[in-house]
């Protein structure tokens, strides 16, 4: 921790965090949402206009809730095996405040 001089008092300063990387997987999923919501609505909004789809979007939807099923798995099973072991998020150890803490 670096000491910062503020009005006279010397304080410690926190070091600032990295910032978090991006998880492709959850861009995937983000990206999976967004198609799936079209996929189903796109063919909702034609009938309202009296026209047809002129192909059958279940497939690309049944894909698109198959990566959001297999992430929420995926989270499901990294945040199981962290607690399991004491781990943060980070893969760092629990201190003993966090563990009081609740």
């Amino acid at each position: 921790m670096a000491i910062v001089s503020l009005r006279g008092k010397r304080v410690k300063r926190p070091e600032a965090k990295p910032p978090k990387k991006r998880e492709w997987m959850k861009m995937l999923t983000l990206w999976a949402v967004a198609i799936a919501t079209a996929a189903a609505l796109g063919p909702l909004i034609l009938a309202a206009f009296d026209k047809l789809c002129p192909f059958d979007t279940s497939p690309v939807f049944a894909g698109c809730i198959t990566v959001i099923v297999t992430y929420a798995a995926k989270s499901y099973g990294e945040k199981a095996s962290r607690n399991k072991h004491g781990l943060d998020e980070n893969g760092r150890p629990w201190t003993k405040e966090e563990i009081n803490n609740g």
